[in-house]
């Protein structure tokens, strides 16, 4: 996935359990050049959105130590939330713990929230003003194997009053 805001593009997520993405950078679009330095956050990316205004990027870690089908079997694995300056490569605060492993991210209209889908099936809302998450729902469902490679997705209603999570499992969440 490339999230894109305006003129900024960067890389995310994974394509199968040995190719991980571990790093980003963000590129200007009309001319290729990088942006900002690397930003390494320790962990496999997952999903990434820019804020509005492209002062931020919100990044969704993977910290699972074995990624393989099994270790997913038994719990969702791990991860948190990290906010980072694309221009200046600068965390922007602690990671934000997530109830295991975030998939997907989306960005709410206003761009005060992002939500969170998680892999065992929890959708989180996280305020970005001040890092706090509130977890929406948690299913606590062993995550699907099958679905490594379809990593969840969320989505604002235009006005910013409905959130959709899917992907993962069976279930659409409203």
């Amino acid at each position: 996935a490339l999230p894109i805001y305006g003129k900024l593009v960067a890389a995310s997520g994974f394509s199968s359990e040995e190719d991980n993405v571990k790093e980003t950078q963000a590129f200007e679009i009309t001319t290729g050049r990088p942006a900002g330095p690397k930003i390494v956050p320790g962990g496999v990316l997952m999903d990434a959105k820019f804020s509005h205004g492209g002062s931020w990027i919100a990044l969704g870690i993977s910290t699972t130590p074995d990624r393989r089908p099994l270790a997913f079997k038994k719990s969702g694995g791990s991860g948190n939330v990290q906010f980072w300056n694309p221009r200046t490569g600068q965390r922007l605060g602690d990671p934000i713990p997530m109830p295991s492993e975030p998939r997907g991210l989306c960005l709410h209209p206003s761009g005060q929230l992002i939500g969170v889908y998680c892999a065992a099936d929890e959708g989180v809302e996280i305020n970005v003003s001040n890092r706090t998450a509130r977890v929406l729902f948690n299913h606590k469902l062993p995550a699907d194997p099958g679905a490594m490679l379809n990593n969840g997705h969320c989505a604002y209603s235009a006005d910013g009053g409905v959130m959709a999570m899917w992907g993962l499992f069976q279930l659409t969440h409203l």
